[in-house]
């Protein structure tokens, strides 16, 4: 219990050493002391001394005899660009955005709404589309947390013969590539919120499918453009799909030939690696 009560410490450590940069300069660098740490990522050197030893206890980093930090398999998800990265994940989950949220799901329990909207005075999506950089760094954390349950959900249905797959409030876009990349006979849709397809847009760039993508801006709470077969929308969690989840696919089912319709995405962990740790189920 005493572990569960003081984990926020070790989100905000994880936090603290992924917006740094700490493994990425220890994965160029090599092993590097505090004060040479501080100094690269403009820190001061005893507090983040102590952060980095409260991260060793862990296993994330861990401290040699010289003094020195080197990194760990834990610490090698928080470099920026190698497969199956999740710093952009610690980012957004230490950032203020969900910390804050999170700090006030009290008034959620007591209340019914949402804690950002209290915190923050508006809706989510209101406030990404008003702040454009925290838009940058939800988007980048989903994908980031998507990574491994891509390959679970394509391994756990058949698109093969869809034609045409709409990935309803896809983010960046990462489950529809991997969907397309597994799939090349097949044609995909983005279509999110037009905030989130301008980061869409730039994520696609170099990408061998932005040629069978193409993105569309729109509300899906009101309305779900045609075209597709299959319409997919992803939940991790382990409960059903959100009621907001429910009337998107009331929107978009009666499009959908038999045999098709939409489906939204369970897994069952948020490094989801086999197709039986990802679930599909018919709105």
């Amino acid at each position: 219990m005493m572990r569960m009560i003081t984990g926020a410490w070790v989100a905000q450590a994880v936090y603290v050493a992924a917006q740094l940069g700490i493994a990425d300069v220890i994965a160029i660098e090599g092993p590097r002391s505090p004060g040479d740490l501080a100094e690269r990522v403009d820190a001061d050197p005893d507090a983040l001394f102590r952060v980095l030893r409260a991260l060793a206890s862990i296993g994330v980093f861990t401290e040699r005899t010289d003094g020195t930090f080197a990194l760990t398999p834990l610490a090698e998800s928080l470099q920026s660009d190698v497969p199956g990265s999740l710093r952009a994940f610690a980012i957004m989950m230490g950032g203020e955005g969900v910390w804050r949220s999170w700090g006030e799901v009290l008034h959620t329990v007591g209340t019914g709404e949402p804690a950002f909207d209290h915190v923050f005075g508006m809706p989510l999506f209101d406030y990404y589309a008003a702040n454009p950089a925290a838009a940058r760094v939800g988007a980048a954390g989903l994908s980031a947390r998507s990574g491994g349950e891509n390959a679970a959900i394509v391994a756990a249905y058949d698109f093969s013969t869809a034609g045409c797959v709409m990935d309803v409030g896809g983010g960046e876009g990462s489950l529809l590539r991997s969907i397309l990349a597994a799939h090349p006979q097949l044609r995909g849709v983005l279509f999110e919120m037009p905030h989130v397809v301008d980061l869409a847009r730039t994520a696609l760039i170099g990408a061998p499918e932005i040629d069978r993508c193409e993105l569309m801006a729109g509300d899906f709470f009101t309305a779900i453009p045609d075209g597709a077969r299959c319409f997919s929308s992803r939940r991790s969690s382990t409960t059903g799909p959100t009621s907001a989840q429910r009337r998107s696919c009331a929107t978009a089912g009666p499009r959908s030939p038999p045999g098709d319709g939409c489906w939204w995405w369970r897994t069952s962990s948020l490094r989801a690696t086999s197709p039986r740790s990802a679930s599909g189920s018919m709105c």
